[in-house]
Formats: structure tokens, C-alpha cells, sequence
């Protein structure tokens, strides 16, 4: 037979805790789908850094991203044997991309941008050629100032060839050429109103 146990003295039923309401699960919940947003939310890069020809793998490389909003760098892993890098937890937003050997830095043309989530492969060759022309870089990008630039990091393609510029870059191309021909055209008119204003030597 089973004694029955005293309740303490003043014990109140009403107040023992309880999980009845649902509260503590529900805050579980939220805070566990927050984490999995976050983490869906970022982004990822990764590829290869190769040599002037695009087939040599470069070890040793790093290859950062530069937030032009937040400031904030997202570094790789030196490059091991097959130059390979991959960097992750990026957000979205718009990019200077910078890659870093023993011999300085190699600095893409332009900022590249990367969405909410989004994963992609990219294929640097460094190439050693005048960067800028000898100039200072543009304003507005988020380049380190006590680095020496070596030369630039070629995106290239899934074949292995150069990627075509940035679509903000062909049409500032196109917009050029167009200016170019419309110019031309007025000196070509130009030039047909004024020899039709000479005097014809058959006149009398």
C-alpha cells in the first residue's frame, strides 16, 4: 500500500511551473529557424587561382572579397597544390575582389555583386600588365593602400578563356561606340553643307 506524501507547507498547486502554454517550445522554434535563415542567407564563392595562361595552379594565393558597404573582408585559405580557395559566409551585396601572393596584389577590374544565398565557381589567371594604366584606382572601392598591386586577376570563363565584361561594362562600350559614329556622321553632313554652299563654276 502506497503512503501518501505531504505537500510542503505552503506549497500552491497553482504556481509549480509548467510547459502547458507552449511558450518555451515555440521560442525554441523560432530561434533554431532564425539560425538555419541566417545560414541560408549567405553565400559562397570558390574556384581556382591560376598562372598568366590560365592552366597552372598557384598555391600559396589568397583571394578576399571586400564589402563596399559594410567594409568588412572575407579572406580564403591559402591555395593548396590544385589552387584552389573557397570563401564563405559572404552576404549579399557588391564586392572588390583582390587575390594576394608573395608578390603583391592582383585586383580585379570591378566590383562584382552576389546575391542572397548565392553559390558560384570563379577562375582567376593573374596576369602581369599595368593596372590602371599606372594610375591611382578609382574612387569608391575598397582596395588596401599600403599593398603593392602587381598586376590584375582575369575572371575567366567555364572554358578557361576571359570572361566578357560586366554588363554595365558593355554598355558604357556600346554607348561609346555609338557616340563615336554619331559624331563622324555629323562631320560627314557637315562637310556636305559646306561644299554645296560653294560657289559652282558653272554658274554665270
Amino acid at each position: 500500500m502506497s503512503k501518501a506524501i505531504a505537500a510542503p507547507e505552503g506549497w500552491n498547486p497553482a504556481m509549480r511551473p509548467s510547459c502547458s502554454s507552449g511558450r518555451i517550445p515555440k521560442l525554441l522554434i523560432a530561434i533554431i529557424f532564425l539560425g538555419l535563415a541566417g545560414q541560408a542567407l549567405a553565400g559562397q564563392i570558390d574556384g581556382q587561382v591560376l598562372g598568366p595562361a590560365g592552366v597552372t595552379p598557384l598555391t600559396n594565393a589568397t583571394v578576399t572579397f571586400y564589402n563596399l558597404t559594410s567594409g568588412e573582408s572575407y579572406t580564403s585559405q591559402p591555395t593548396g597544390a590544385d589552387g584552389s580557395y573557397v570563401t564563405a559566409d559572404l552576404p549579399a551585396g557588391s564586392y572588390d575582389v583582390a587575390v594576394q601572393t608573395e608578390r603583391g596584389l592582383w585586383l580585379v577590374d570591378e566590383p562584382m555583386t552576389l546575391g542572397e544565398g548565392e553559390s558560384r565557381t570563379l577562375a582567376f589567371s593573374l596576369r602581369e600588365l599595368a593596372y590602371w594604366e599606372g594610375g591611382d584606382p578609382p574612387s569608391g572601392r575598397a582596395i588596401p593602400e599600403d599593398q603593392d598591386i602587381a598586376g590584375r586577376a582575369v575572371i575567366l570563363d567555364s572554358s578557361g578563356k576571359d570572361a566578357p565584361p560586366p554588363s554595365g561594362r558593355q554598355r558604357k562600350i556600346w554607348t561609346g561606340v555609338g557616340i563615336g559614329l554619331g559624331v563622324l556622321a555629323l562631320a560627314l553632313l557637315a562637310g556636305d553643307n559646306s561644299s554645296s554652299d560653294e560657289a559652282s563654276p558653272f554658274t554665270p
